[in-house]
């Protein structure tokens, strides 16, 4: 997304302004029948996509708007103001911010791809008996010809019911710090052993849990640095949280 020069009294481009008046155009006109618990429509999503909306964070070489942190917040902003049954672009945003980071050639052009084309991507860092400490998480992952074998479980996962691969935040190693030996590996929900089971709150069915029972995934399903996780992730928290505020 080119972003001209020209500002109005609000701080916006006239670009800008022509975006936010595009969304709320979408909103008023078009229909969508979702049910109360489901905060997330797949159909919705794919509309936007097709917009060149779901793709704002994305570089145009990816397939992407190249759109700036503001045109994010903007799109966040509007849908949110509208309605617009896209739930899961909020947690498939910190997702694109890692790879955009830290993935290789091969992963940006698979999975942002997909996110382009109005995909879901989830990330996994809670567990049943950890919570928010995340350090303290236990789910492994190991090294096992030429893969990564990961067993364990993951909860609260936002979205993963709607996802097509979760981010997992995994133990690969132990180190003198709890936040040591932490890693990222991406991990398709078709793989076998890979178990999701959404659950019910009183918001709707936005979360999951996930169970990982010996997960085999190529070497190259991991992103970025092995060992380089906490940094990785508190890096794509620190600007997708701003963003999601």
């Amino acid at each position: 997304m080119e972003t001209t020069t020209t500002s109005s009294a609000s701080g916006l481009t006239d670009e800008q302004r022509d975006f936010v008046a595009a969304i709320r155009d979408f909103s008023e006109r078009e229909k969508w029948e979702v049910p109360e618990d489901d905060h997330h429509s797949a159909e919705v999503a794919a509309k936007m996509a097709g917009l060149g909306w779901y793709g704002l964070q994305i570089p145009e070489e990816h397939g992407g708007s190249g759109g700036t942190f503001l045109d994010a917040c903007l799109f966040l902003e509007e849908t949110a103001r509208g309605q617009i049954p896209i739930g899961a672009y909020g947690v498939t945003l910190i997702c694109v911010g890692a790879l955009n980071r830290f993935g290789t050639e091969e992963q940006k052009r698979d999975l942002l791809g997909r996110v382009t084309r109005g995909g879901t991507l989830a990330i996994a860092m809670s567990e049943p008996d950890s919570g928010s400490d995340v350090a303290s998480m236990k789910l492994k992952a190991r090294s096992e010809d030429g893969e990564w074998v990961l067993s364990g479980s993951k909860m609260w996962c936002s979205y993963a019911h709607k996802a097509s691969h979760t981010l997992i935040v995994c133990r690969t190693g132990e180190g003198s710090e709890r936040h040591e030996g932490l890693s990222m590996i991406f991990v398709p929900h078709d793989a076998d052993g890979f178990t999701i089971t959404p659950i019910d709150t009183l918001g709707g069915r936005e979360t999951s849990e996930l169970h990982l029972d010996d997960v085999r995934v190529p070497a190259d399903a991991l992103l970025g640095a092995e060992g380089n996780g906490w940094i990785q992730l508190m890096a794509g928290l620190n600007y997708e949280r701003t963003i999601l505020a």
